[in-house]
């Protein structure tokens, strides 16, 4: 009898939760009511309920619509924006390399007025601060690029702020130097930090949600604090923008919420088109315009207002270009296979072979991934495998196996095996 009476207290206290809020029996989605709301919880819980409701206005249709992907993150809305990317490399000689010659650009002949290299407290670095960076060096160390989308943020400052705020971040005083550079169309800086602690000596380790999110949040947050949020006019020109972005954006969720799937994927021309959509307004037919011309879809007949196909897996592979921007490049340079069947190389793959018929490395300035492009004639298939190390030297052209092992950690990680030698390279 107890047992009954606390279940009915339990269906009140819910149904009191519940009343005025939303109806989740009629909308099919099975969510947990509300907490109830306490006063220094306001914002809290206003913000699970904006998500809940947000969950539930793209709920799943009826026919073949396909089902909205959970909420996503698509950038700072409010605030500036700034690209932040980091690479790591465990040779002293390529240390030394990016200090001595990629930072001062001294190789680079367009540019004139080589920059200046700085650090915590000096605009300009002499050459005995530097040589005193390098006493310090060792093989593991760290390359930050940091781009604002203002090009009223001044870098220095930035810098400055940035590292400061990641130290505290993952709890390590860096050893660090940067220069600002100026040779392309967006200004941005690039920081060098030494992978030992300054005070410590440890090894320092950033953890992969600090370089892929917390460290572009934590630059995003100072270029608001430096310049203050975005005007109108920049808003605005953000906007209109975001149709030509090369990686997945809020409009390519839209669209592949509204795309229709076909029954049977269309094979036209060596490319497999898994559904179709219309643009339901001007913004979403310039973003799949620009879907055409990255060859993730393509413009169907004549209907106005016009239908588009979308390439077979076109969402994931979008979000690998907004990972990789070599990828792209990649499916141009594709030799046996067709451009459609390049997918990014993941564990779950198991083991491939074929033929290694593009390599990149790093240069810091256009490209930022190592990896190698493996294309097996036969089965029609082809991979991209970012890589931490250069690519073996004399790779390209020859018969390679991928297979996963689990690493020291216990993690499945890709080797690559050259079948005629017998070399291996880890990832």
């Amino acid at each position: 009898m107890k047992e009954a009476e606390k279940e009915k207290r339990r269906e009140r206290k819910i149904q009191a939760a519940m009343d005025g809020l939303i109806d989740y029996e009629f909308m099919k989605v099975e969510l947990k009511p509300p907490k109830p709301v306490r006063g220094k919880d306001t914002l809290k819980e206003t913000g699970l309920l904006l998500r809940d409701l947000n969950r539930l206005l793209k709920f799943r249709g009826s026919g073949e619509r396909k089902q909205t992907p959970s909420a996503r993150f698509f950038g700072n809305t409010n605030g500036q924006r700034c690209m932040v990317k980091m690479r790591y490399g465990t040779e002293e000689k390529i240390h030394k390399d990016f200090l001595r010659r990629y930072m001062p650009q001294k190789e680079k002949v367009s540019v004139e007025d080589k920059p200046t290299l700085f650090g915590a407290k000096s605009d300009g670095l002499t050459e005995e601060e530097v040589l005193e960076y390098e006493k310090k060096m060792s093989p593991l160390h760290f390359r930050f690029i940091v781009s604002p989308e203002s090009q009223k943020v001044p870098l220095k400052a930035l810098v400055r702020s940035f590292v400061r705020r990641l130290e505290m971040e993952i709890g390590h005083s860096f050893t660090w130097v940067a220069v600002e550079h100026y040779d392309t169309s967006q200004q941005h800086a690039h920081i060098l930090i030494n992978g030992t602690d300054a005070k410590t000596g440890e090894e320092i380790r950033f953890k992969r949600k600090v370089v892929t999110m917390n460290s572009r949040i934590i630059a995003e947050a100072v270029c608001t604090q430096l310049v203050g949020p975005p005007s109108q006019e920049e808003s605005e020109r953000r906007k209109e923008a975001l149709p030509l972005a090369q990686w997945f954006t809020r409009l390519d969720a839209d669209i592949e919420a509204f795309a229709t799937t076909f029954a049977e994927p269309k094979d036209i021309d060596g490319t497999v088109y898994e559904s179709k959509v219309i643009a339901r307004n001007d913004e979403q037919a310039r973003r799949l315009k620009k879907l055409v011309e990255m060859g993730f879809a393509k413009k169907f007949g004549g209907n106005e207002p016009p239908m588009f196909y979308l390439e077979k897996d076109w969402a994931e592979k979008l979000r690998t270009v907004g990972r990789y921007n070599t990828f792209l490049t990649a499916r141009a340079s594709l030799t046996y296979t067709s451009a459609c069947n390049l997918e990014q190389y993941t564990p779950e793959a198991g083991t491939v072979e074929g033929v290694v018929t593009h390599t990149f490395v790093t240069n810091d300035d256009d490209v930022w991934t190592n990896g190698i492009v493996i294309e097996n004639k036969a089965s029609g298939n082809s991979f991209f495998l970012p890589l931490y190390k250069r690519p073996m030297e004399g790779i390209k052209g020859k018969m390679v196996r991928i297979t996963s092992a689990k690493n020291q950690k216990g993690l499945l990680s890709p080797k690559i095996i050259l079948l005629e030698s017998g070399r291996t390279q880890s990832i």
